[in-house]
């Protein structure tokens, strides 16, 4: 399961109005009415945005790739098994893969949200929809959930091999003038302040990372705020700012809570902030790269469902 994104231009205002109608991610007065109004003032930024990126989002195929990939290596270790992909807010939507897997005879769904860290806006909103699917089926069905697995240690390890990625990029005299910033995707903060373990779940996954890597000289960032509420800090952009102005020379983004290239990664990671941090002072701005069909990772994927299935 994952957030989904629009695979056209013409996708983009429709997949904005079902972002925007989640009341668990943003509340409004009249919410279906606003969530029109803002998809619409908003689609036109955004669809320039998604032209400089070829047009679409690769999510939902690289989405495929991630699912199917890791019930291959199932398949190999004897499980029988069959791979469905289900979005929150485009096609194909979770409902569509519950119906689908039931439809093929199929009576256990081990469902797995790729958000490594665990939010009520990212994981919980694919539960939710996950659970309302299920309600709707009148055939017996186990149902098997993992919604957070930020120190899965093959996950870890593949992270720590996108950021050693990334670092061979830069020299060895670079190095020793390099930021390594993580980003996350951002939150507003009284998620936080309610109890939402999030933040908590990132600073456990760059622990990890550092552990494998050695020591790095970083920090971590929140990034993609919408709207006039209250957003985590330091906000990646005006970290870069600050990087370039005290002098860094060398930056390493890594994208942290993301395990698919997508808008974030591909236009604000790779395009904007660049441009950002450029016009500042930093003279080498590097991005590692995302997880997507990375074997390390389609293994941790496997390994996880493993784990659901015998308990271990």
């Amino acid at each position: 399961m994952n957030l989904g994104g629009p695979d056209s231009l013409q996708a983009i205002r429709p997949f904005l109005v079902n972002l925007f109608s989640d009341r668990q991610i943003i509340k409004l007065p009249l919410q279906p009415v606003l969530a029109r109004l803002i998809a619409r003032s908003r689609a036109k930024k955004v669809v320039a945005r998604y032209q400089a990126i070829g047009g679409g989002s690769p999510i939902l195929r690289l989405t495929k790739e991630q699912s199917e990939g890791a019930a291959a290596a199932l398949i190999a270790d004897g499980y029988e098994c069959q791979a469905y992909v289900g979005m929150n807010y485009w096609h194909p939507f979770i409902k569509e893969a519950v119906d689908a897997a039931v439809a093929a005879g199929y009576q256990r769904i081990v469902a797995i949200s790729l958000f490594p860290h665990y939010s009520r806006a990212t994981s919980g909103a694919c539960v939710r929809d996950l659970k309302k699917a299920v309600a709707g089926v009148s055939s017996p069905l186990k149902l098997q959930i993992i919604d957070r697995w930020y120190d899965e240690p093959l996950y870890i390890k593949a992270m720590a091999e996108t950021v050693e990625d990334g670092l061979a990029e830069f020299s060895a005299a670079e190095r020793r003038d390099l930021k390594v910033v993580f980003s996350a995707h951002s939150l507003p903060k009284d998620f936080i302040d309610q109890g939402d373990p999030y933040c908590d779940h990132l600073q456990a996954t760059v622990d990890g990372v550092i552990k494998e890597t050695g020591p790095l000289d970083w920090e971590l960032t929140y990034q993609s705020r919408s709207g006039p509420v209250e957003w985590l800090e330091p906000q990646t952009d005006a970290a870069l700012v600050e990087l370039g102005k005290a002098g860094v020379k060398n930056v390493l983004v890594v994208p942290i809570s993301f395990v698919s290239d997508h808008i974030e990664t591909l236009y604000e990671l790779d395009i904007m902030y660049s441009e950002l941090a450029k016009a500042h002072g930093v003279v080498k701005y590097k991005r590692s790269p995302a997880l997507n069909s990375r074997p390390s990772f389609i293994k941790a994927l496997a390994e996880l469902v493993k784990k659901e299935i015998t308990g271990g």
